[in-house]
């Protein structure tokens, strides 16, 4: 005949299996989600608006030469990829998105683009404060350390952010 503490120890056993079963749930949630984001971020930066803007930026600027400082169409292509590439590296940095599509896929460009707009960068901080597009920045310095080592992954790849 079963014990009351036949049961007990029944039920903490169905607890533990429901407990890994949550966590295993919880992170299948988490990992659909930043793929989502990911796909999401994907498009946002993809959508015509923007790529036209980096196209004039990697095109149409060039980095030894000074920002056109009062060409509206420069200045509001520059605001465009900049705004873009802050709000992805912010998405990184918070892992919400994968690091590495970012990082290995758009870092060529993301490279190009802050060359030739640092300067528009630092003045527009220099009216709004540091804090103002700080964030691309960082994300300039992690691709240009990745794409340096001419492919060769940094050790600190996990495919998450």
């Amino acid at each position: 005949m079963a014990t009351l503490s036949d049961y007990r120890d029944l039920v903490q056993i169905v607890g533990v299996f429901g407990l890994f079963f949550g966590i295993g749930q919880l992170w299948l949630t988490r990992r659909a989600s930043i793929g989502k984001n990911t796909i999401d971020l994907i498009n946002m930066l993809q959508a015509q608006h923007i790529r036209d803007a980096r196209t004039f930026v990697i095109q149409k600027l060039e980095t030894e030469k000074p920002f056109p400082f009062g060409d509206g169409d420069a200045e509001k292509a520059a605001a465009t990829v900049v705004a873009s590439y802050d709000i992805a590296a912010i998405l990184i940095r918070e892992g919400y998105v994968e690091r590495r599509v970012f990082t290995d896929d758009f870092g060529p460009s993301i490279i190009k683009c802050y060359d030739r707009l640092q300067q528009f960068i630092e003045r527009r901080q220099s009216e709004a404060g540091k804090r103002y597009w700080n964030d691309i920045g960082d994300l300039f310095s992690e691709c240009k350390m990745i794409h340096s080592q001419q492919g060769i992954r940094s050790a600190n790849w996990t495919g998450m952010a």
